[in-house]
């Protein structure tokens, strides 16, 4: 073969080579391309239907929208009607108001000429009902007063009559009390005449101290220092103080480690007093 022939032969080769490298290339792009535009078209299709079901659902608020309006005009329309009717009530009330006006103004101008008169009696009405009322009230508090007063004596007059029968029974029980001490003195008199030292035989010891002297000094009330579960009413006891005797006592009541007695005989020149003491042996004194 020729050298030109060589030559032709390997430039053959050489774009031989170059068609079948861009075939590749192009065949490999070609197919990229179409599966984009496959996804667009799918992506474009769902696009477009939820476009078409915006536009439904906006075409349905549309009619929805026009109903209202619809609605609302003729509302518009009924509020006109009422806001005539109500206009055609202002106007009549207007010219009632100036009626009204004119009477008020004959009113006040007849007011006027008779205040004078009305403000006059109207202070001697006041002047009047105040009397009145100061007069009622001094009433009511006399009345009250009398009643509180009438409360009070009958009140008073009750503690009177509850005395007075609190006092009769007392004066009885106390010349009742006073008989049968003076009779069981004159037997205990009689007795101790007739049977000297009888009471010191008879008689427990008991030993006590006067705790309290009555207001007439023949009353007392002794508190029992020993002996108090043997002693019993119408013992005697000798009274005495630092050895001086001063008059014996007789037991009337017992309440405890305290006993109530009565003064039966009381030496000359001397007196009672709380302090003293006090025991049933008559002979040791």
């Amino acid at each position: 073969m020729s050298p030109i022939g060589r030559v032709f032969l390997v430039l053959n080769l050489a774009l031989a080579a170059t068609f079948v490298a861009f075939a590749g290339t192009y065949l490999q792009h070609a197919s990229s391309y179409k599966e984009q535009l496959e996804a667009l078209e799918v992506s474009s299709a769902a696009e477009i239907d939820a476009e078409q079901e915006r536009r439904r659902v906006a075409e349905a608020d549309v009619i929805t929208l026009n109903r209202e309006v619809g609605t609302l005009t003729n509302d518009k329309s009924t509020l006109s009607n009422q806001v005539g009717e109500q206009t055609r009530e202002i106007e009549s009330l207007e010219q009632r108001l100036g009626s009204f006006e004119s009477e008020l103004t004959k009113l006040t101008a007849l007011q006027e000429k008779t205040s004078e008169s009305i403000s006059l009696a109207m202070e001697q009405s006041q002047s009047s009902m105040a009397e009145a009322r100061d007069a009622v009230v001094a009433r009511q508090e006399a009345i009250a007063e009398r009643d509180r007063k009438d409360s009070e004596l009958t009140a008073a007059n009750n503690t009177i009559d509850s005395l007075r029968t609190d006092i009769t029974a007392l004066q009885v029980d106390a010349v009742a009390q006073g008989r049968t001490i003076a009779e069981k003195d004159l037997l205990l008199e009689l007795v101790q005449q007739k049977y000297v030292g009888i009471f010191e035989t008879i008689q427990p010891k008991v030993t006590g101290t006067v705790a309290r002297v009555g207001n007439s000094g023949n009353l007392l009330t002794i508190a029992i220092d020993a002996g108090a579960e043997s002693l019993k009413p119408g013992y005697r006891f000798a009274i005495y103080a630092n050895d001086v005797y001063k008059g014996e006592a007789m037991v009337n009541e017992i309440e405890g480690e305290l006993c109530f007695a009565t003064m039966t005989s009381i030496s000359d020149g001397v007196s009672v007093s709380a302090g003293d003491s006090a025991s049933t042996n008559l002979s040791g004194r």
